[in-house]
């Protein structure tokens, strides 16, 4: 073969799992961003684990498709950690053969429970944020309003994912 004649790598599939602090944290929108710039189509999923510490604790899963180095690329750019999102770890399986081909990247949208549960999780952390500043007097109601609006920014960036 000659230099005129490359040929064009082996598409593959791959299943990553990734465990840490990775749910209601916008980590599925990066990782749909990554893999969009690595030309990598599938999927990116919540997924329960009973043993979770808490909700943001649960593991996520990407069913992807692509040449084995943009893959392999790809699980080393959604290793993130930045103060919201600590990935702790990153299960990468190949496969050589598949019989699902995708023609783009997809989030799966979380269902209606888990929507409800966050939403009720948020409200019970306003109301313990809001208690806290009655009892303490409002000495510390600055502080407690400033994380209050941080939760909150957390939550809506998660509904929009």
């Amino acid at each position: 073969m000659n230099a005129s004649e490359v040929q064009p790598e082996k598409v593959i599939q791959a299943t990553i799992k990734v465990h840490g602090r990775v749910q209601q944290v916008g980590y599925r929108k990066k990782v749909k961003n990554a893999a969009e710039f690595f030309d990598i189509t599938g999927f990116v999923e919540n997924m329960k684990d009973p043993s979770a510490t808490d909700e943001k604790h649960q593991p996520v899963r990407i069913l992807c498709q692509g040449t084995r180095p943009a893959i392999e690329k790809f699980a080393e750019l959604i290793s993130i950690e930045n103060g919201y999102i600590d990935v702790e770890n990153v299960e990468v399986s190949y496969r050589e053969e598949y019989d699902t081909g995708y023609s783009g990247f997809y989030r799966h949208k979380p269902t209606q429970e888990d929507q409800d549960r966050r939403i009720r999780d948020a409200a019970f952390g306003y109301i313990i944020i809001m208690d806290e500043a009655i009892r303490t007097g409002n000495k510390k109601y600055l502080e407690l309003e400033e994380q209050l609006m941080k939760r909150h920014q957390v939550i809506e960036k998660g509904d929009s994912e």
